[in-house]
């Protein structure tokens, strides 16, 4: 069913139909309300208006749009389809993919955001073309966007609408569930204490494990990862496998550690074929090769690691999946395939799924279980992101616990923050597992964040790890320093890896309580 939403549009000065949160036709009193540039003039032709870009070689560079606020704080908390009737004549290919005929919203969250469509130029008759997107819950500044961006040729616009969307017509369920389904568990998992322990750093060093095993960890999430950020980055499936081969040969050394230190390990695939694309998607959402090679990228790891269930305690079958509109092979369905093709061949070793947009607890909301026995189900913290990344790409100084964009963050609201997650354990009986959560290590209050973040997730009885153990100086809580460039090895403990060492001390407490 969709959202009902009855307000006046502004721009257009139109009531809008159930469902609708936008339209313009593109008449002459309503072209008076946009922002235009000079290559943008308003047309008729068969009955309708519509809007013509004109724009030659030589101002091929750069933005040639037409803008109009939007009311993106209305649409909070929902998913939305923009539409638009397009028409192109020698549209000429841009350097990225997300540029060329442009239809775009712009808004502010957290950082600023942009949603747009992707891979669209050349020469075509009048189409519709869409993208879907969920609105975040502290979305402001909405704008939306018309026209060309680096690229020279002429496009038509005609009948552009905004809309609420039912997030199940985007984000399915992957199979149908019985009343009252609850996930399902063997004596393998529910047995099984709560793990406590950070992310692997970026290659195997001979005695790092030891070390996290003496602060009380048990668990480390170890990621295969390369070029983390990179567009395409593993294309090439022939290269992408002899990598993935030097990755598994790598985790065997950390694995033999684990069994020599009883620590548990979870495989995560932090880089999956094809990386992402230039939308900042996971790439085999979208293309067919990359779908079938990711089924068979796990029926290979089931194939080479079964049996060793010691130290094994799960497969992460993807970090951080983004779909952000409607795709042909949808995020928890390549999972569901991927758990399917290890279970052919492994029926023992637990499933680690994860939720959409880089596992944010926020898409808990609309994530579905999986009928499949021992799924656990992995969230991703840094909310709010610019306090958890600021002076990285987020510039501006926040403190923890305080006041941020009007909004007071402290424990309650981190707790907030992750209903959604709480509540699906609830409603599904589900194991709950937090793969990385960390605020960057100049970050006023990163100590308490962590120690407050710990804290929820033991209220919960949900498993951690730390983000990250020995990669970036950024996380790494063994160095102290004020900015990104500016770090030093700590000669004391730094109140983060004191904030580690306390949630740690329960793995000894959990030990020594098991044994009385």
């Amino acid at each position: 069913m969709k959202y009902l939403l009855f307000f006046f549009c502004a721009a257009c000065g139109a009531m809008l139909a159930a469902g609708e949160v936008f339209r313009c036709e593109f008449s002459p009193a309503e072209l008076k309300k946009w922002s235009m540039p000079p290559e943008a003039a308003g047309m008729r032709e068969s009955g309708f208006n519509f809007v013509r870009f004109t724009v030659p070689e030589a101002k091929k560079s750069g933005q040639n749009l037409m803008t109009i606020p939007f009311d993106i704080a209305a649409c909070r908390g929902r998913t939305l389809r923009v539409s638009c009737r397009i028409r192109a004549d020698k549209v000429s290919v841009p350097p990225q993919a997300f540029n060329g005929v442009k239809l775009m919203v712009s808004f502010r969250g957290t950082t600023p955001e942009w949603m747009n469509l992707a891979r669209v130029w050349g020469s075509f008759d009048w189409r519709e073309e869409s993208f879907s997107f969920l609105v975040p819950d502290n979305a402001v500044n909405g704008k939306l966007y018309l026209g060309l961006q680096d690229s020279s040729g002429v496009v038509d616009f005609a009948r552009l609408k905004v809309e609420v969307l039912d997030v199940a017509d985007l984000f399915p369920p992957v199979a149908e569930l019985p009343e009252n389904f609850q996930a399902e568990y063997t004596t393998r998992v529910t047995s099984m204490p709560v793990l406590r322990g950070a992310m692997s750093p970026g290659e195997y060093r001979k005695g790092d494990l030891d070390v996290l095993a003496s602060w009380g960890a048990n668990l480390i999430r170890w990621q295969m990862t390369r070029n983390w950020g990179g567009i395409r980055v593993g294309s090439d499936l022939e290269e992408y496998n002899r990598w993935l081969d030097g990755e598994l040969d790598e985790f065997e050394s950390a694995l033999a550690d684990c069994e020599r230190l009883g620590m548990k390990v979870i495989l995560d695939l932090h880089a999956p074929p094809g990386g992402i694309n230039e939308a900042h998607e996971t790439t085999m959402l979208y293309e067919e090769k990359y779908a079938k090679a990711f089924s068979e990228v796990w029926r290979k790891i089931a194939a080479r690691f079964k049996g060793r269930t010691g130290a094994i305690f799960g497969y992460n079958l993807v970090n951080e999946p983004v779909q952000k509109g409607k795709a042909p092979f949808n995020y928890l369905r390549l999972q569901y395939e991927a758990a399917q093709a290890i279970r052919e061949v492994d029926p023992d070793i637990p499933i680690i799924i994860e939720s959409n947009l880089a596992s944010a607890p926020s898409t808990f909301a609309y994530l579905t279980p999986l009928p499949l026995k021992d799924v656990i189900y992995q969230v991703h913290m840094y909310r709010p992101l610019n306090y958890t990344h600021q002076g990285l790409e987020l510039k501006e100084p926040i403190a923890y616990p305080g006041v941020n964009n009007g909004v007071m963050y402290d424990r309650e609201k981190l707790k907030e923050i992750l209903e959604p997650v709480r509540e699906f354990q609830r409603k599904y009986g589900a194991r709950i597992y937090v793969g990385e959560f960390a605020a960057t290590r100049w970050a006023e209050g990163a100590d308490r964040y962590m120690s407050d973040c710990i804290s929820i997730f033991e209220e919960y009885g949900w498993d951690w790890s730390y983000h990250a153990f020995r990669e970036s100086k950024t996380w790494d809580v063994e160095y102290e320093g004020g900015s990104y460039k500016d770090y030093v090895k700590a000669t004391a403990p730094t109140g983060r890896l004191r904030a580690l060492l306390e949630g740690f001390r329960k793995n000894h407490q959990q030990e020594v309580q098991k044994h009385e």
